[in-house]
């Protein structure tokens, strides 16, 4: 069964798709989606970190100014990172992480 918040949440701004699993029961078997719906709801931009990363070194000015950005609207916790090569990030890049649904969350510089 879940969380009574998740319900709460689910009522206020979740897809017709979460409702109806609510409704039939079985928004526990849905909870990827509800993950999934509530970060770009609540964090636009932003998406589940599926990779490692690497402590940051000589990191440009814009990831500065991402950081800088994240850490204004989002508080100190969040972490400066450097997203090691992977798929069809070929080179790498810098990325700003925080917490989310106890899971990692990452905003990549654009």
């Amino acid at each position: 069964m879940p969380d009574p918040d998740v319900e709460k949440w689910v009522k206020k701004h979740g897809s017709s798709r979460l409702k109806k699993a609510m409704a039939l029961g079985l928004l526990d078997k849905l909870m990827g989606v509800y993950r999934d719906e509530r970060l770009a709801h609540e964090r636009p931009g932003w998406a589940w970190l599926n990779q490692g990363t690497k402590q940051v070194v000589n990191p440009p000015e814009s990831a500065l100014d991402l950081y800088a950005a994240m850490r204004e609207e989002w508080g100190e916790q969040v972490q400066l990172v450097f997203l090691p090569p992977s798929g069809l990030n070929m080179f790498g890049r810098h990325a700003v992480v925080d917490s989310f649904l106890g899971r990692t969350i990452v905003k990549v510089n654009a």
